[in-house]
């Protein structure tokens, strides 16, 4: 007997969530206009130079921190520009999906949940001080953590490790179709997020969000 056909009928226990397009709203528009308030400097100089590769890229694969990603920033536009306000224009790009916050925080008392996610140490900050995350979450596997980005496997790998369920007993929300197409093959099941009504109805679907639609 296969794997999937081993797992069907089984009831799921744990969600594996990904964060933007997720959990949160990503908009770089809010970034670089918080960008521009902060520092004077125009806002596409957010997206090319604070949004390059050099630097927010190096963060989420863990090869630079915060400091050295600032150091550089800096020497880019020729200004010094305060750790404060680096946080708070990069922070401006997020925000989180109310309704979302609420399904987690509902079915936190019998699921176990879990982040997976590429991200950058400052934007992870904002995540982990959420309130409604901190007290749901069982663990957190970050791509700067790990040295990956998804759709690699790895960090799929040392996340499934740290949840302790059997992957076909997991459910896995995501808004990229390649990320979800590696959650599969890996045997957990997935539902493609376009916004927060899909959250609300895969948790339905499944049984963890019963309510919803009565």
């Amino acid at each position: 007997m296969g794997r999937e056909q081993a797992n069907a009928g089984k009831a799921i226990i744990g969600v594996l969530w990904d964060v933007g397009g997720v959990i949160m709203d990503v908009e770089p528009a809010w970034g670089a206009a918080a960008w521009r308030r902060l520092t004077g400097l125009p806002e596409l100089s957010f997206s090319e130079v604070v949004l390059s590769p050099p630097i927010k890229l190096e963060m989420e694969l863990g090869r630079i921190g915060p400091d050295e990603a600032l150091a550089r920033l800096g020497a880019t536009v020729q200004r010094n520009i305060s750790m404060t306000r680096f946080r708070e224009a990069l922070g401006a790009m997020l925000r989180f999906r109310p309704a979302v916050l609420d399904a987690i925080g509902r079915i936190r008392p019998t699921i176990r949940q879990a982040i997976i996610t590429n991200i950058c140490p400052i934007h992870m900050s904002l995540v982990r001080d959420e309130p409604a995350l901190a007290r749901a979450m069982h663990s957190w596997t970050t791509s700067y953590e790990v040295g990956a980005m998804k759709p690699d496997p790895r960090p799929f790998t040392v996340a499934l490790e740290r949840l302790e369920l059997d992957p076909g007993r997991v459910l896995y929300f995501d808004d990229r179709p390649d990320n979800l197409a590696t959650a599969a093959s890996l045997g957990l099941k997935t539902v493609l997020v376009h916004g927060e009504s899909d959250v609300l109805t895969g948790l339905a679907a499944h049984g963890l969000l019963p309510e919803v639609g009565r």
